[in-house]
């Protein structure tokens, strides 16, 4: 924790709590943006400079693909409005 391997440290009797509160932040993120994080993940292990060079051009259209979906900017106005997100509401 303190070199900043590891985001958080829990005592073992608030390990259970800190697990719960992590999987209620995933569980709110919107569903194509986990589905998508999850597919990002497993492509880019073990690539030459310029094959990640071509997945980095990819990521982020799709990063801008996403931005402008209707889950993206549902998300986005719930940042910026301080607000849960209405996922069931987008795509």
């Amino acid at each position: 924790l303190r070199i900043g391997l590891i985001q958080d440290a829990v005592a073992a009797d608030q390990l259970d709590p800190a697990i719960d509160r992590i999987v209620a932040q995933l569980l709110g993120n919107g569903p194509l943006a986990v589905r998508e994080a999850k597919q990002l993940a497993l492509r880019v292990g073990g690539r030459s400079l310029a094959a990640q060079e071509t997945i980095d051009r990819d990521n982020a259209a799709l990063i801008a693909r996403l931005r402008v979906s209707r889950e993206g900017q549902e998300g986005l106005s719930a940042f910026l409005d301080k607000r849960p997100p209405r996922f069931d509401l987008a795509d």
